[in-house]
C-alpha cells in the first residue's frame, strides 16, 4: 500500500518534469510498477517458505 501511494504521487510530477503529459502516462507506469512489486514480494515469500520447509 505504501509502495503503490508513493509511486502514485510520485510519477506525475516526475513525467511533468521531463514533458510528458502525466494524464496519459502515469497510469501505466504506476500499475506496471505496482505488478512487479507485488511480484516481488509474492516471490520472496514463496522462496523463504520453500526454504523454511527443506
Amino acid at each position: 500500500f505504501l509502495v503503490s501511494t508513493s509511486m502514485a504521487t510520485i510519477m506525475p510530477v516526475a513525467l511533468r518534469r521531463i514533458g510528458v503529459d502525466p494524464a496519459v502516462a502515469a497510469g501505466p507506469f504506476v500499475t506496471t510498477a505496482n505488478d512487479i512489486t507485488g511480484i516481488t514480494i509474492y516471490l520472496t515469500l514463496a522462496t523463504a517458505l520453500i526454504q523454511h520447509l527443506k
